[in-house]
């Protein structure tokens, strides 16, 4: 059944928010709504910035309401949110519009909310967005954008039948979810039971530090060390950053380079195949393995890492991955850091730091075991992760049914 439309401007009213300077911020008082606390339907208070409660006069026509609903201006415009009780007291800040009903016999606004969220609005937004860079649309632009109208006992209907099915999607995303985490947590559950096994068996245990087993390489820091100007997007050696080096893996998404003539002056610091890099500043503990997959011959780690280079008759690498990436190492390692405002670990603190080494051949097996576990975990991770974003899907596929073009 087709209904008629009336343009928002007929229904509702949009306000634009206010330009509050970062100068006038305070510890507390309002919360200052800005566009980032604007999500995929939800409202978030990441980042919070303050407004005196003191000039609530002088602001009254910013401050929020529950149920006002939010609509993003600039950016990833046309995201909504709707204010509960918990966001409050705030206001509202500029590139962000308040939509307000005018008559709520005509129009309930959680009908209208539905509609703001549904592909069809988004996508009508998004047309009348302006700006290469960042997009922005205007709040006449926004009123100019057609909304069905049924009778307002129609549109509870709507309502109604849309939160039921939502209801069951977060139920059922929920589950997914949990099982997401207790995938996860597989790997490091078996490798405490192995750990807690090698007590048992009067593993040896060895400090980071000792070079019979494995040698602790720095990058260079003296007077070559490459500025800014020393990088390029392409060139002779690859010169990581600690967004390259992930969990257990490198990253090679954003690179620098830097020449051959800049890398013949650097002294320490280059990888060789088989070396593992550990993070050490900024994001502690992030680990890679430098294997003959890698396609860069040429590497040098910066000055937030160090190489871990390990005697071949003693360590697998593999193994010593895996035990830099267990939950009992990256205890360890936080209850290390030495830092304050950025978190770091030294060397000399790492060369204290101590791990469980079992014979060759035992370090063999659980490599091969964890590998094997791994496998599984991420063949079932990727299914849960397909299920997942299916269900995440569905809302947006029925808020399209309902407000089709």
């Amino acid at each position: 059944m087709t209904h008629p439309t009336k343009k928002l401007g007929e229904v509702v009213q949009l306000q634009n928010g206010f330009a509050f300077k970062s100068s006038e911020y305070s510890k507390s008082g309002f919360f200052v709504m800005r566009i980032a606390n604007v999500q995929d339907g939800r409202i978030e208070l990441n980042d919070p910035k303050y407004i005196d409660l003191s000039r609530s006069n002088e602001f009254r026509n910013f401050i929020l309401n529950e149920e006002d609903i939010l609509i993003s201006l600039t950016g990833n415009v046309g995201r909504v949110g709707v204010v509960q009780n918990k966001h409050l007291p705030a206001l509202l800040n500029q590139r962000v519009a308040r939509i307000s009903v005018k008559d709520k016999k005509r129009l309930s606004n959680e009908y209208l909310f539905h509609f703001l969220r549904s592909p069809y609005f988004f996508s009508k937004v998004v047309a009348r967005g302006k700006g290469m860079a960042q997009q922005n649309v205007s709040t006449r632009e926004i009123e100019s954008i057609a909304i069905p109208l049924p009778p307002i006992a129609e549109q509870k209907r709507i309502v109604y039948g849309l939160e039921k099915q939502f209801a069951k999607i977060d139920a059922a995303i929920r589950l997914r979810q949990q099982s997401l985490a207790a995938t996860a947590a597989l790997l490091p559950a078996t490798l405490h039971e192995i750990f807690e096994e090698g007590k048992q068996k009067g593993w040896e245990v060895i400090a980071f530090g000792d070079e019979s087993y494995l040698q602790i390489i720095d990058g260079d820091r003296g007077k070559n060390y490459p500025s800014k100007h020393d990088f390029s997007t392409e060139g002779h050696c690859l010169f990581l950053n600690t967004s390259n080096v992930r969990k257990g893996e490198f990253n090679f998404s954003k690179m620098d380079f830097i020449s051959k003539e800049k890398d013949t002056g650097l002294r320490k610091g280059k990888l060789m195949r088989g070396d593992v890099v550990l993070t050490t500043r900024g994001t502690l503990g992030n680990t890679a393995y430098y294997g003959p997959d890698i396609s860069y011959n040429d590497i040098r780690i910066n000055s937030g890492m160090v190489i871990l280079r390990v005697n071949p008759s003693s360590i697998m690498q593999n193994y010593l991955l895996y035990v830099m990436n267990s939950g009992e190492f990256m205890r360890t390692v936080k209850n290390a850091n030495s830092g304050s405002a950025q978190p770091q670990l030294p060397i000399k603190v790492l060369s204290k730091l101590t791990f469980p080494l079992p014979p060759l051949a035992e370090q063999k097996k659980i490599v091969a075991k964890l590998d094997a576990l791994s496998a599984k975990i991420r063949t079932i991770q990727l299914l849960q992760t397909t299920q997942l974003t299916t269900l995440k899907s569905l809302k947006q596929s029925l808020l399209a049914e309902v407000f089709a073009k």
